[in-house]
């Protein structure tokens, strides 16, 4: 819009002014909401948590405290693992190998004995994807639990 003494020029780039600064302002809008749609999307941040069960049964006094710093120490194991960045399967496969490294826990190396007196396993390993493997009477294996896992293939 043109006053009275105004150069129609002048006015052309008080116009391309404005429309320059008109897109600066688009812009930094268009890039704020971009912004703020992708936060949106992003799943919030979950803390991992990880149960560890030491088995059923009587467990003797002499090797309670054993027992549940073992535990203890399957789950922080596991933690660390998940905290890596490594996959759920990997850090609860890796407490269920420490336990079964132990010989108070009724799994792996303090197993329960056949009526040949032998230590016979069983193992389970399921993913939330509803993969699951799993063994049974097996002899002769460390660590039963990372059988499991090769069934899934």
């Amino acid at each position: 819009m043109l006053r009275g003494n105004e150069n129609p020029e002048n006015a052309k780039i008080v116009t391309n002014v404005m429309c320059d600064y008109c897109a600066w302002i688009s812009e930094i809008l268009a890039r704020i909401s971009a912004e703020t749609r992708i936060r949106k999307k992003k799943k919030k941040r979950v803390d991992p948590v990880v149960v560890v069960h030491g088995g059923a049964g009587r467990i003797p006094r002499y090797a309670r405290k054993f027992m549940l710093d073992e535990v203890k120490n399957a789950a922080v194991a596991a933690y660390r693992d998940l905290i890596k960045g490594r996959c759920s399967l990997d850090a609860v496969e890796r407490a269920i190998c420490h336990m079964e490294s132990k010989k108070y826990f009724n799994c792996g190396y303090g197993g329960s004995l056949d009526a040949n007196g032998e230590v016979v396993m069983d193992a389970a390993i399921m993913t939330n994807g509803l993969r699951a493997g799993c063994v049974g009477a097996v002899r002769n294996i460390a660590h039963p639990i990372t059988l499991g896992p090769c069934l899934f293939q």
